[in-house]
């Protein structure tokens, strides 16, 4: 028996999403996020966090006394809410909006901060200012907020105290670095790189990455202090960072109605097969003399450029001091991301160039690869990388990341830097499972533990472990039945987690790491509660998660469904395959992601049964199984949908296999695409986002990674050519038909294609979506598009994500 949607008018599907939005909303303002743990002299112990105070929806700093009994601790604000730094009502900046759209982060407010542990200072920036409050004795009361006087233009970004002298801020602004010194109160320009193309893009920058790196690599910083106080000795303090140029990076325009400047803006874009931002990194070395206090500044180089030295290097995707602040590291990846290289620089290896010299002596000593890695798949970049103190000044020991056996696993690495063939590497991790790559690693040097996020268990949950050095047992300290997200304090005595699973709400809980001396082991004890896990909302219904068998293999395939609320056996429903398809991304995991998957819920509410499939190339399961899009992008992902959709269609008994729409955005809008191309007997509907429709105009680090540049532009001239054939426009009569049978009906239907973009989207530029829309109208294809002119890759607007969300759901019940 077949079940109709029940047709409601624009004004009730508004209706249905504003209270949908509203539960979203609850969800999201109510978590805690970046934590920081403190201790007083007497013991007290502090927990800072970004958290919204009741009744508000914006982000500011707040903090909670950790109790040690067990007891659910109030949120204090540590800052005053006051215009300065009440960001509600003030627009993000141009920069600030970029750099939230590179992190995915739909924080409100205050998004970030710098603390500095010893000192109590807490330095954040906030509508394009800078901001500083101190909490050096506890307070019981919200601190004022001091508004530094800089003197720099443009948005103040990623603001650091120095690790070793507090009084000092550095932060990036309008292309440049800048010193903020809190004794003087004085502003100083420490980098004078910055040009402009005639455009008024910036070609020339200090102290930020490029795009390629922020959005491919995940690194959003440039600059990093030394993290040893040398200043004591010598005067001289000094911060690493990186010259970006982009001067040869070509020039892409975008129309935007916002734009101050002939309503467009100008970005720097590599596309595959053209010419990348190169990097210089530089070491800025200052002091500060007198009574005033007044700066001077030098700046040295690399004796010998990394693009000399390691001429097949294509990206710096990490870098850092070493931890006895007298060496630096630098993590180099190649052009097609196969071979990476850890190199370990010398500060003897700086020179000055600044004066043009020809004649430079030559280095006492050299750069030299400590570690170095070959894929023929690629290399995944993490954040797992952690050196450890030791005693000798010629000996290196850190903890490296590396999926060399298939997953991503954890290395315990010994190198003589007077005879490099003398290196070991020790596993300290291993099976099919996968180290998080997202998340830093800790280690406790007293109890020579390792700690670390895994997904051991279940690919759909992650945990906190530990593994001891002295003993190798691994064990997992979180408690199975939901994912959690954990922060470890420096001492590696306390711990906080965020955990839910699809049947519980969030949660966030504080303990204390208890180490067993004799079995080398740690555990975890609850000593307080920062967020009570509530009840679900009794208007939510969870979804199930299940599994779909991969024909032809042992694998299977993780599958999340919410099945329609007016349920009633025997009934099929119309359903939505909700996808992405892509790597770097799981949809199916066992955490509550309601508040950011709020809609499909909604769908469900109104009679839909929504389906999301994890196929071969998700994240999460290994690189093997990422390597099934290596060169074929395009050609598993619907396969494998389909699969799993009929497998489940057959085991359930309530999707209506010929009532299925497809929908996603960004790459689920390009696979979305794909499920209108490969299978129109299957797909009534397709609803695609952002999508890519020609890998060429696509970025390069993505895309050659992933494609290699020529296949990129094959199949992107493919995916144009092919979705305007007849097949995609075709309806036939049921789900059984095949391809054969599609293609020989004459009846063309209209709504079957909605496209959906941003104006100004940066990333996936809009022109993928007027050059297919261009191809539609050149052979008079029915198609449907809505454009929001305000709105980048991901809708952030909020009157922009209501209509977008009716929309769907008008488009859904009037056509499926």
């Amino acid at each position: 028996m077949e079940s109709m949607v029940e047709k409601k008018t624009w004004k009730d599907l508004h209706d249905h999403v504003k209270d949908a939005k509203r539960l979203q909303s609850k969800l999201t303002h109510m978590l805690p996020d970046l934590f920081t743990f403190r201790t007083a002299s007497d013991g007290r112990e502090r927990v800072y966090f970004l958290g919204a105070p009741s009744g508000k929806k914006e982000n500011t700093l707040m903090y909670a006394d950790v109790t040690r009994d067990g007891q659910v601790l109030p949120w204090k604000q540590l800052v005053s809410i006051c215009d300065p730094v009440d960001t509600a009502a003030s627009a993000l900046s141009k920069e600030e909006q970029l750099l939230q759209e590179r992190k995915r982060s739909t924080l409100k407010g205050l998004t970030s901060y710098s603390a500095h542990n010893q000192s109590g200072n807490f330095v954040f920036s906030a509508n394009s200012k800078l901001h500083i409050c101190c909490d050096a004795d506890f307070t019981s009361e919200p601190l004022n907020v001091i508004t530094l006087n800089t003197v720099s233009e443009g948005s103040k970004l990623d603001p650091k105290i120095c690790p070793h002298t507090p009084d000092l801020i550095a932060y990036v602004s309008d292309g440049d670095l800048w010193l903020y010194d809190l004794y003087t109160h004085s502003d100083h320009r420490l980098t004078f790189s910055k040009t402009v193309s005639a455009q008024g893009v910036q070609a020339v920058t200090s102290g930020s990455p490029s795009y390629i790196i922020q959005e491919e690599f995940s690194r959003y910083t440039g600059f990093w202090w030394q993290c040893t106080d040398t200043s004591a000795l010598d005067g001289v303090y000094r911060i690493l960072y990186e010259e970006v140029n982009e001067s040869d990076v070509d020039v892409v325009s975008i129309v935007s109605p916002t734009s101050k400047k002939d309503g467009v803006e100008y970005y720097r874009y590599p596309r595959p097969g053209t010419t990348n931002a190169t990097c210089k990194l530089r070491l800025l070395e200052f002091t500060l003399s007198g009574p005033t206090r007044q700066c001077t500044s030098s700046i040295l180089d690399l004796h010998t450029d990394i693009q000399v030295l390691y001429p097949w290097s294509e990206y710096t995707v990490r870098a850092d001091w070493c931890p006895d602040g007298e060496r630096i590291w630098v993590q180099l990846l190649d052009r097609l991301q196969r071979k990476c290289a850890l190199v370990i620089i010398p500060l003897q290896y700086l020179v000055s160039k600044q004066h043009g010299s020809s004649m430079i002596e030559p280095a006492p000593v050299h750069p030299q690869t400590i570690h170095e890695e070959v894929s023929d798949v690629w290399i995944n970049v993490n954040n797992c990388l952690r050196f450890l103190e030791t005693e000798s000044e010629t000996n290196l020991q850190y903890i490296w990341a590396s999926e060399r056996t298939g997953y991503r696993h954890l290395y315990l690495c010994n190198n003589d830097l007077t005879n490099l063939t003398h290196a070991t590497v020790v596993p300290l991790t291993i099976g099919e499972w996968q180290v998080s790559a997202e998340h830093q690693i800790h280690f406790d040097k007293e109890k020579n533990l390792v700690y670390f996020m895994a997904n051991k268990d279940t690919p759909l949950e992650n945990h906190l472990h530990c593994v001891s050095l002295a003993t190798g047992c691994i064990s997992r300290l979180t408690s199975l039945g939901s994912s959690h997200q954990t922060t470890v304090s420096v001492n590696c005595n306390l711990v906080v987690s965020t955990f839910s699973s699809v049947i519980t709400n969030p949660a966030t809980h504080i303990y204390h790491i208890s180490h067993d001396p004799v079995k080398e082991e740690a555990k975890l004890l609850l000593v307080n509660v920062l967020l009570p896990q509530t009840e679900l909302d009794p208007g939510y219904q969870p979804p199930q998660l299940l599994t779909c068998p991969l024909s032809n293999s042992a694998d299977v395939m993780h599958a999340m469904v919410y099945k329609p609320h007016n349920y009633t056996e025997g009934c099929k429903y119309p359903t939505l395959l909700f996808v992405y398809g892509g790597p770097q991304a799981q949809m199916v995991v066992n955490s509550n992601r309601a508040f950011r998957l709020i809609r499909l819920h909604t769908l469900a509410s109104l009679g839909y049964a929504v389906v999301c499939i994890d196929g071969r190339g998700s994240s999460g399961r290994g690189l093997q199984w990422e390597s099934h899009l290596k060169c074929r992008m395009g050609t598993v992902e619907i396969e494998d949908q389909v699969e799993g959709l009929k497998y489940l269609a057959s085991s359930l008994g309530f999707i209506d296999m010929d009532r299925v729409a497809i929908h996603g955005w960004s790459y689920g809008g390009y696979t979305s695409l794909l499920g209108l191309l490969q299978r129109p007997d299957i797909f009534k509907l397709c609803i695609s986002g952002a999508p890519v429709t020609k890998w060429e105009y696509y970025d390069t680090g993505y895309t050659e990674k992933y494609m290699e540049t020529q296949l990129s532009i094959l199949w992107g001239i493919r995916m144009v050519q092919l979705l305007i054939q007849p097949t995609c426009f075709l309806m036939t009569t049921t789900a059984t038909a095949t391809m054969a049978t599609a293609t020989m009906a004459t009846a063309t239907m209209d709504n079957r294609l909605l496209l959906i973009h941003g104006m100004i989207d940066e990333n996936v530029h809009l022109v993928h979506t007027t050059t297919l829309v261009e191809e539609l109208i050149k052979c008079c294809k029915p198609y449907k598009l809505q454009i929001y002119p305000n709105e980048r890759h991901g809708i952030r607007n909020a009157e922009a994500g209501t209509h977008f969300e009716t929309m769907v759901l008008s488009f859904l019940q009037d056509h499926l």
